[in-house]
């Protein structure tokens, strides 16, 4: 798993494979202890751009702001 702290929330991302695409999910975890997670999301051509993706789509959470679209 993969963590990224962004504004004292803790984002960890897991990239999975399947027929040599990748989806990515996202757990954020707030100071206080609460956790979210999103769904399964994507298919991208590599686990780099998943994760990143995941990543832009739980900072966009953190700041209520919509999800970023698939690049």
């Amino acid at each position: 798993m993969n963590d990224v702290t962004y504004k004292g929330h803790t984002l960890s991302a897991i990239a999975l494979s399947e027929h040599n695409l990748y989806s990515a999910t996202v757990f954020v975890r707030a100071p206080s202890g609460d956790q979210r997670c999103s769904t399964l999301m994507g298919r991208f051509p590599s686990a780099i751009l998943a994760l990143g993706y995941a990543f832009k789509y739980g900072m966009a959470v953190i700041d209520c702001r919509p999800a970023p679209a698939y690049e």
